[in-house]
């Protein structure tokens, strides 16, 4: 892993005006209640920062928005960059800011299947 670069906040009205053919949105809450930001992947940090090799099935040149627990989001952040994503920031806030700014949420959906993870996705077998 390279040195670690510090993570960049984004303010929940700037990551909201962003083309959202032109966002991921990234939901790391452990206990993350009964709502997402609308469009986010649910992923679990540990296993994303278990992964030998991080290879998320989102573009390169994508702006990725992380919310979630504040102690792994510089780790998974930095493990995004290591990956080749230049424009990874950490929502300020969080999830509430986004919520009480009135921005749009959906129910919870599943954890998305971290590739190189054991038990990830449907087994070929």
């Amino acid at each position: 892993m390279s040195d670690r670069q510090p993570t960049q906040e984004i303010s929940v009205e700037q990551a909201h005006s962003i083309d959202s053919n032109l966002v991921t949105f990234i939901d790391l809450r452990r206990m993350p209640g009964r709502h997402q930001l609308r469009g986010a992947l649910r992923y679990n940090a540990r296993d994303l920062l278990a992964a030998n090799k991080l290879l998320l099935p989102l573009p390169s040149e994508s702006t990725i928005v992380l919310y979630g627990d504040a102690s792994e989001l510089p780790d998974v952040a930095q493990r995004l960059m290591d990956a080749g994503h230049e424009q990874v920031y950490e929502l300020a806030g969080g999830y509430n800011a986004w919520k009480d700014a009135g921005y749009p949420l959906e129910e919870l959906s599943q954890n998305q299947p971290v590739p190189g993870v054991p038990d990830a996705g449907i087994p070929l077998s």
